[in-house]
């Protein structure tokens, strides 16, 4: 495995953004998704090291970078991502799921970013996203009850498998419980909050596209087969909307692919992608 470096750059309002290097060559640029930090995409930025230089940025709210802040909202995000782009002159980016939204917001406003991959973006169209159980995962997690505010999550968000959402509430509960433990609930239950945030967002943003007519880098919209069709339910008007960008469908694979499903896979479409157009940061 290839030597990570972890740098630190200073936003806008002065948070510090914790973000990992690895490998060498082109640089790019990942951007993760809710629930999930900066090391659970390693696996996707190792595979792609022996081509590109890698750097993962640590989104606010997590690990060595700061909190998200009173004033916390979309606009912070894309300034977190920009800090690192001008530090690191990357001119290319790809984002996971809430890091795809950011990424494609990113792009909206810098003309200086060449390309964007974005897999399962969470770009909402009329509700495409479901976030009608925000409400109660709020309440939950005010009540301390912080296995409930996951179980609501999992099972509003459209992406538990059928059986887990026809379950009683109280026996999701428990299978999650039983399923998601150790090492792996303790990241995600020092998240939950920061996904409240991060989902409002996605609620106040849907629908909102037009913004995205002034990208000027190639886009290229990836999606898994066997996630559901909720998550491309905006491809085609982004489609119509940025004037270089393609839609791209990878079979067998889901919404997880990119963090733990398979990590490899995704990077090799990336290699493709990303190899179309010569980049660099003007």
């Amino acid at each position: 495995m290839t030597q990570t470096e972890e740098h630190a750059v200073y936003s806008v309002d002065g948070t510090r953004i914790s973000y990992f290097t690895v490998g060498s060559g082109p640089a790019v640029l990942i951007v993760g998704g809710t629930l999930r930090r900066a090391n659970d995409y390693l696996p996707l930025a190792n595979a792609l090291s022996r081509d590109f230089q890698v750097h993962v940025i640590e989104r606010r709210g997590r690990g060595g970078s700061g909190p998200q802040g009173t004033s916390y909202g979309i606009e912070r995000e894309v300034e977190d991502v920009r800090a690192v782009l001008e530090q690191t002159k990357t001119p290319r980016l790809f984002g996971h799921s809430f890091g795809g939204l950011v990424a494609l917001q990113v792009a909206a406003g810098d003309p200086r970013l060449t390309q964007v991959a974005a897999y399962e973006p969470a770009v909402s169209m009329a509700g495409s996203i479901p976030t009608t159980w925000l409400p109660d995962y709020e309440q939950l997690l005010r009540r301390g009850d912080r296995r409930g505010a996951f179980a609501h999550l999992v099972r509003g968000s459209g992406h538990a498998p059928a059986a887990l959402s026809r379950m009683p509430f109280r026996c999701t509960k428990l299978a999650l419980a039983v399923g998601v433990r150790g090492e792996r609930w303790s990241q995600m239950a020092s998240l939950l909050e920061q996904s409240a945030l991060e989902h409002a967002e996605v609620q106040q943003l849907d629908g909102q596209l037009l913004r995205y007519g002034s990208v000027t880098a190639q886009v290229v919209l990836m999606a898994g087969e066997r996630s559901p069709a909720s998550v491309s339910a905006s491809f085609p008007d982004l489609e119509r909307l940025i004037p270089d960008c393609n839609c791209l469908t990878i079979p067998g694979l889901s919404h997880t692919a990119p963090d733990e499903g398979a990590p490899s896979e995704v990077a090799a479409h990336l290699r493709a992608v990303f190899a179309r157009r010569p980049a660099t940061w003007c």
